[in-house]
């Protein structure tokens, strides 16, 4: 009795031992973690500032790095920003389209009042778009916007139709994904509420040539048209000589313009992968471009993408599967140019339907809704002919 006793008081006594180790043991973590959060919030610095043009208005989404590039950030709609650092001062580029580019120095705890200048230079742009011949915008009697790459860099496309969003006056659909979308200007009402009819009055270009003048049911220059690090510029011309320098684009010609090779060779590669579900299926995306001289004042350009999409709504099978090559050879004399293209696509693409449906895994037709009405379509046989094979 005396034996389980002390067997009993001893065992005790080791629990609380224990116990009291572990609480001191989460004490130390718990002010080792606090220490190290005030150690590191002692090592970042606030800065603070609002950006204006000359007239003292304030711009909204100007763009602010620091010197590597790694860390990007945007004025607010008041064209203020803020932002933390290790260090008490850095060195900022700050660009927004129609302004110069300009580098400021920041200073924790400062607020900075920083002033963009516009780049009157860009008024001395030369322009190929809608003309017959090379103008520059301060000669160009029509609206002509263009898009950088500094600016194209800085989206996230999923097509080529996104792009246009950033056109004044140019309306864009791109709901349906990738291709089959929908582009209308301001006064043409050419946009549908069928995306394969968007296209109409327009010109889609790559490389100043005419992607396609056919737009039909389910065929459009999107399907044949893809933005990737072979993008150098957009330049897009609306109204005006649209409707002389292309066929039956009154609404506008927006022309993709690739890279060429300069003096120097330059490369890049854009990895981009993420999850579209909760059930692991994922976007993966690879872009690349390099471009450099050959010799005897040729130059060259090459570059493409390869993109595998399992989409948010996973049907069995990747939705996007598919890529391309582009590339260009330049040979550059006194008076003029000469350019020889190339480019393949082999892309796989799949659109969502404008029809509300229950039950995802056996979709169908949604309650309140009947044959009759606009949303549901009527079933229909349709037989076409194989036009690639003598009309078979």
């Amino acid at each position: 009795m005396n034996i389980s006793r002390t067997i009993t008081k001893n065992f005790n006594s080791t629990s609380m031992i224990i116990t009291s180790i572990q609480s001191i043991c989460k004490i130390g973590i718990l002010l080792i973690l606090l220490s190290l959060s005030q150690h590191v919030l002692a090592q970042t610095h606030a800065f603070l500032g609002t950006i204006v043009d000359e007239n003292g208005k304030r711009i909204t989404g100007a763009t602010i790095t620091n010197e590597k590039g790694d860390l990007v950030f945007f004025s607010d709609s008041e064209g203020n920003f803020s932002f933390r650092n290790a260090n008490a001062q850095v060195i900022v580029k700050v660009s927004y389209i129609g302004y110069k580019t300009q580098l400021f120095t920041l200073t924790s705890g400062k607020h900075a009042n920083i002033t963009l200048v516009e780049d009157i230079n860009k008024l001395d742009e030369v322009f190929v778009t809608g003309t017959f011949d090379k103008r520059t915008r301060m000669n160009a009697s029509v609206a002509i916007s263009t898009l950088d790459e500094s600016l194209i860099e800085n989206q996230v496309l999923t097509s080529a139709a996104d792009l246009l969003k950033n056109v004044p006056g140019v309306f864009v659909n791109s709901s349906l994904g990738e291709i089959r979308n929908s582009v209308a200007s301001r006064g043409i009402t050419a946009g549908t509420q069928d995306g394969s009819f968007g296209y109409e009055y327009v010109s889609m270009q790559e490389d100043n040539l005419p992607v396609t003048n056919t737009t039909y049911v389910n065929y459009g220059p999107d399907f044949f048209l893809r933005p990737d690090a072979t993008l150098f510029r957009l330049e897009a011309v609306r109204g005006g000589t649209a409707s002389i320098a292309a066929a039956n684009a009154p609404g506008g010609i927006f022309n993709y313009i690739s890279k060429t090779g300069g003096k120097t060779v330059e490369s890049e590669i854009r990895l981009k992968y993420g999850l579209m579900d909760g059930s692991g299926h994922s976007y993966a995306r690879v872009d690349a471009n390099t471009g450099g001289p050959i010799a005897n004042n040729w130059y060259y350009n090459v570059g493409g993408f390869y993109r595998y999409d399992q989409s948010g709504r996973f049907a069995g099978y990747p939705l996007n599967n598919g890529g391309q090559l582009k590339a260009n050879i330049v040979k550059e004399y006194a008076t003029g140019k000469l350019k020889f293209l190339f480019k393949y696509l082999n892309d796989k693409n799949g659109y969502v339907q404008f029809m509300p449906t229950t039950n995802y895994s056996n979709p169908k037709p949604a309650n309140g809704f009947d044959i009759n009405s606009s949303v549901l379509m009527p079933r229909v046989d349709y037989t076409s002919p194989n036009f690639i094979h003598g009309g078979e």
